[in-house]
């Protein structure tokens, strides 16, 4: 998870600390207007990064599952 204070930010999270594989990635963050909550879900390895978007007071949720 993450949370931010007064000012919006863009948040790279390196996933290298994930065993190999395929992982799938479901991310619940800040959408475009305040109180809207943008979900997506992406496939990712240890290689990726996620690009997360916080906005002032925002914050954003990621759940890391394995993928056969």
């Amino acid at each position: 998870g993450a949370m931010t204070a007064e000012e919006a930010r863009t948040q790279q999270v390196p996933l290298a600390f994930l065993p190999p594989g395929r992982w799938r990635a479901t991310i619940w963050q800040d959408g475009e207007v305040v109180r809207e909550v943008r979900r997506t879900e992406n496939v990712v390895t240890s290689k990726d990064r996620l690009t997360l978007v916080l906005a002032p007071a925002g914050g954003a949720v990621v759940v890391l599952e394995p993928r056969p």
